[in-house]
């Protein structure tokens, strides 16, 4: 009963000027078809035009950007990444591939809401689905440094939508609207003139921290953690179908689950010590079957019940009845 999420995140874009964070860093990028932009740092490149094909993409699974296209000179294709805070780029030509730089680490969380349309991020944007966007903002969140959060400009307007939970689907995208551009450049005023009343801000604020804080603030309608456990606590409607896999709970373990028509139908828990835990569902579920694996009996436990769990042991969730 393993619960699996198919889906790659790769947004690209066609746009000459792309800007873009690159992931394990706090550079900006802004890219065109002859100058790469890292910050105030200028490169060009000894290629001409025209262009056809200018692609830029945003790897949210290797952690890297890839910029390609054909040029006067053929096919060229670069890996832009972050090595220790530092920039590094290869580039190859003709039919051959720039290798992506290996990265090991956990399994990151990953969100899938249902949608499966291309990454095309300018046709992202005009179509307006958060279903779309927020599965990449909770992964690059995952692939940026910690900056200190704050409560200037769009973060200021994030935490007065958190009070608004019947518009909170409209509000969340007034939030991405005025705070990205590119493939989700952060920026903390309304650069695009949206008319959206903003806190002021000063130079000292991190545009990063609207990536970080704003992710958090979008895990919290699916999963709370604390000496309880909240599934799907605020979920809004839209939402209404997904899935969640290797959901960090600290030191209790990892979590993955599904669930459909605004409700969740199953999880698997893998219990990192042995402890009791307490898992809340939404209103009006009454009771639900738990398997522990490697064992064949189960259990018809009642919400709200405190569970037992064992070291090193994964336990199945699901027949979840109101």
């Amino acid at each position: 009963m393993k619960i699996r999420i198919a889906e790659r995140l790769r947004p690209f874009s066609h746009r000459p000027g792309t800007r873009l964070i690159l992931p394990r860093s706090d550079h900006v990028l802004t890219l065109y078809p002859t100058l790469f932009k890292v910050n105030d740092r200028s490169i060009p490149l000894e290629l001409s035009g025209p262009v056809k094909e200018f692609t830029v993409q945003l790897d949210l699974e290797k952690g890297c950007v890839w910029v390609w296209g054909f040029y006067r000179e053929g096919y060229r294709r670069f890996c832009l990444w972050s090595e220790s805070g530092e920039f590094r780029m290869a580039g190859t030509r003709g039919g051959d591939q720039a290798a992506a730089p290996l990265f090991h680490s956990k399994p990151f969380e990953r969100l899938s809401l249902g949608s499966h349309k291309k990454q095309d991020w300018c046709l992202v944007k005009r179509r307006g689905d958060l279903k779309e966007i927020v599965p990449h903002w909770m992964r690059l969140a995952q692939l940026i440094p910690q900056v200190q959060p704050h409560q200037e400009g769009a973060l200021g307007f994030m935490l007065q939508i958190q009070k608004n939970k019947p518009t909170l689907h409209d509000e969340i995208w007034q939030l991405y609207d005025v705070g990205f551009d590119g493939i989700f450049h952060p920026r903390l005023e309304d650069e695009d003139h949206l008319g959206i009343s903003l806190p002021p801000v000063s130079r000292k604020c991190s545009p990063l921290a609207l990536i970080a804080e704003g992710a958090k603030f979008l895990r919290s309608l699916f999963i709370e953690s604390g000496s309880q456990i909240s599934i799907l606590p605020c979920l809004p409607s839209a939402f209404h179908c997904g899935r969640m896999v290797s959901i960090d709970l600290g030191t209790a373990g990892l979590l993955d689950m599904e669930w459909s028509k605004k409700m969740i139908k199953r999880m698997v828990f893998y219990s990192a010590v042995d402890q009791e835990q307490t898992f809340l569902f939404q209103k009006g579920i009454k009771n639900f079957r738990l398997k522990r694996e490697s064992e064949k009996g189960e259990k018809i436990i009642s919400t709200g019940s405190a569970l037992s769990f064992a070291k090193d042991s994964t336990y199945y969730f699901d027949h979840f009845q109101k």
